[in-house]
Order: structure tokens, then sequence, then C-alpha cells
């Protein structure tokens, strides 16, 4: 396999994980496994404060990676001015991404959560024409319309309905979409820090802001104080290996971003996204049925398989007719 394909593999099955994880240490999520058989595995973690999970995930990339370095396993440039000026302002939109991914994660159902992050495809689309000149064919932007349209559907009919929870998704997906497009860009500059480098530093220079946000907000209090769940070995289990795990998705994303362009990353996220609708229905407990819901979420599935089949077929006919134009030169040579 290629690296193409390698690392879009390595990005949907990590963010499948990490959704059920974040999911489940946030939430009162219940496992129903009644298909295969009569038991129901419920966890009741309810950890109240996201942010500091979110920072937790800092520390952990920012701890692996030195140490990576120091044994000589990964390699990225040293601190320097220069690394300060190539790296800003993604540092920002780290904060911004994990703060409000969390957010959503915790207040929203899973069907929903999908649904909301479609519109990241669009707005990734828009700043991929206007940075990026990259110009999406009529197909696929057809489907982007049908699998937009489908959200707004299936979001009105929401029975769940929670506006802090909408702002945290939208704005998870104007600014995640942002920093699609910044990752892209600076990996494609011969000046930038790479893959390790861009994750390294995203976490460092996000730290500090996280930590005053978790003091400033009283999150600190709720997550050390108030939380009984430090008594419970399989919650600190639970919630160390969602930090671990959220770090090694934040890496496989830029680099599936690097490897593909960052609507494709979107499009696998969608697919992933598919998967985690379903589950969703049958493992969470958090979802209420609704019939025009329902057919919604299914419209925006198709939509995005449709999609997905595009941009597939589109690239390998852009990739054989490069590869004719380019033997054609051989040959006139």
């Amino acid at each position: 396999m290629n690296g193409k394909v390698l690392s879009s593999i390595f990005y949907g099955v990590l963010g499948l994980v990490v959704v059920f994880l974040n999911k489940t240490v946030l939430t009162r999520y219940k496992y129903d496994t009644s298909v295969l058989s009569s038991v129901s595995i419920v966890s009741n973690c309810r950890f109240p404060a996201f942010s500091v999970l979110g920072t937790l995930q800092a520390i952990t990339i920012i701890t692996v990676l030195r140490l990576a370095k120091v044994f000589k396993i990964v390699n990225f440039p040293d601190f320097s001015m220069s690394v300060v000026k190539q790296i800003f302002p993604l540092p920002i939109f780290y904060v911004i991404n994990l703060l409000s991914s969390l957010g959503a994660t915790k207040r929203l159902n899973l069907p929903m959560y999908v649904v909301l992050r479609r519109f990241g495809i669009l707005i990734t689309m828009i700043l991929q024409i206007y940075f990026l000149n990259i110009i999406p064919s009529k197909r696929a932007a057809i489907a982007i319309f049908v699998i937009i349209a489908g959200s707004v559907f299936a979001a009105l009919e929401d029975l769940n309905f929670d506006m802090i929870g909408y702002f945290f998704i939208l704005l998870y997906d104007l600014f995640d979409s942002c920093e699609a497009i910044l990752v892209k860009m600076q990996l494609n500059d011969r000046k930038s820090v790479g893959q390790i480098g861009i994750l390294y530093y995203c976490a460092l220079f996000s730290f500090l802001p996280l930590c005053l946000f978790v003091l400033i907000t009283g999150d600190y209090q709720k997550a050390f104080v108030n939380y009984e769940g430090w008594n419970d070995i399989s919650f600190v289990c639970l919630f160390f290996s969602c930090s671990l795990a959220s770090a090694t998705f934040l890496y496989a994303y830029i680099m599936c971003t690097d490897y593909n362009n960052p609507v494709l990353s979107q499009v696998i996220a969608c697919m992933r996204n598919i998967l985690t609708t379903y589950i969703g229905m049958y493992v969470g407990g958090d979802y209420i049925f609704n019939l025009y819901n329902f057919i919604a979420l299914n419209l925006t599935m198709f939509a995005a398989f449709y999609y997905t089949y595009i941009n597939l077929t589109e690239t390998e006919k852009s990739d054989a007719s490069k590869s004719e134009s380019n033997e054609k030169l051989l040959n006139e040579v």
C-alpha cells in the first residue's frame, strides 16, 4: 500500500477509537451488546472538565515526542524564533479545536455530532479553493450540497437539541477547516518543521493557554477536588488511554493531510463517521429515534459515499492523465 492509503486507514481507525473513548470518559455511556448477547456495559464516568482532558493530551504529546527525540526515534527542529514564526498561528487553532471538539463530544449525542461535523467539508472546500486553488468538480459540489442539506434537516429534527453543544461543534468545524489548510500550506513549504515538528510545537505553545483556561474556569476544582472517579483504577486507565490515543490521532491527522489534500482528509473523517453514527444508535443510549431525523442521517450517509467515490475516481483519472502526459514528453525527448 502507498502512503495515501496507509495514512487514510490510520487516520480513520484512530478517529473512530478516539470518539468512543472521549464519549466514554466525558459522559454516562451505555454499550448495549444485546445484538450478540444480553449483556449491557454501562460507563458512568461523567468526567466534568473536558479542558483538563485536553491539557493532558497536550502534555502527552510534549512528553512522548521529547523523549522520542532524546532517544533519536524521531527528529524535529530545536526551539528558535524562526520556528515560532513558522508555526504560528497553528497553536491558536489547535487550542480552539481541542476545547471545542471535546465540548461538543460531551454535550451532543454521537449521531448528531457526526452530522454536524459534515459542515467542515463545505468550509474546507471553500478555503481550499481560495488558498490552495483546488477547484472541485460539479459532481463533488452537488454531493457536498446534499450532505449539508441532510445535515441541516437532521439537526432540525434533533430531539436532544443543545445550543451550547451546537455552538461547540460549529466552532470546531470552522477552526478545524482553517487548521487543515494551514497545515497543508506549512507542509508544502520547504522550510516547514515537518509533521512531528508541527504536532510538538502546537502542543508546546498551547500548553500554557490550556492551563490558564483550566484555572480560570474552575475546571481544576471540578476535576481534581470534586470528582471522585480517581479512586477507580478502570477510570484512570481509561482516562490516560484516551489521552494517548488522542495524541496519536492528531499525528495521524497531520500525516493524512500531508499525503492527501484537506478535503480528502475530511472525506476520510466522513467515512469514519458513517460507522460512528450507526454504532452510536445502538451502543450510546443517548440517541432518541425520530423518523425524519433517521431519513436525513441516511441521506447524508449516501451523499458521503457518493462524494468519496467521486474523489477516488477523479484522483485516479488525474493520476492516469499525468502519467500519460509524462510518457508523451519522454517519447518526444
